[in-house]
């Protein structure tokens, strides 16, 4: 953020258009700016619009892919498990039983009010079967649809429609939360914390 500032603090503004390149740049995700926000760097109100434009626009275009077919009289829980590139040396990886203890606790929790866990993820078979394998043997388990070959933005739009989504280590669902109007719980590590919600 410093560096920015210094880029800019020289920069007088006018009716003109300008476009800014930076060769070398950083992703700057929407949790980066509400502790900007915190820290007083910028406005908590333009976070807060910004979120809200976004979803906004998120929710308002239709797109083929875009489909949810939930049981809307159950609570529809989502659940991303990132695989494939997932690696403890970058760290992105959690262990499948940490999401069956997220799981079992959500069952129990939720053991008097009709529920779905919806189970997000793409790898390799080997990885995909072990999912399977490890949450069909759940006492829950008949509770459990798996999400594993599917599109992209249909799996994204389904965990930012849930009601509650279980995010991974990944901008993948960081970003359905976003969108989400809804609970997300979210393992904190190096790109995620401090959040809003």
């Amino acid at each position: 953020f410093e560096y920015l500032e210094r880029v800019f603090s020289g920069v007088k503004t006018n009716d003109r258009t300008r476009v800014y390149c930076f060769q070398k740049a950083v992703r700057v995700l929407l949790y980066q700016v509400l502790n900007w926000a915190r820290a007083g760097k910028v406005e908590k109100s333009v976070y807060d619009n910004v979120v809200k434009k976004l979803r906004q626009k998120y929710h308002a275009r239709p797109h083929p892919y875009k489909v949810a077919n939930f049981e809307s009289d159950k609570i529809n829980i989502g659940v991303h498990i990132r695989r494939e590139d997932a690696s403890v040396e970058n760290n992105r990886f959690l262990p499948t039983n940490f999401y069956q203890t997220i799981t079992r606790q959500l069952n129990e929790l939720l053991s008097d009010r009709p529920h779905r866990f919806h189970i997000y993820s793409f790898g390799s078979d080997e990885e995909m079967n072990e999912l399977v394998r490890k949450f069909q043997s759940e006492p829950y388990g008949d509770l459990v649809e798996f999400h594993l070959v599917e599109p992209a933005m249909t799996s994204f739009h389904q965990m930012a429609v849930c009601d509650v989504l279980v995010t991974g280590h990944s901008a993948f669902s960081d970003w359905a939360g976003f969108f989400s109007y809804n609970l997300k719980l979210y393992h904190p590590h190096f790109h995620m914390y401090d959040l809003d919600e």
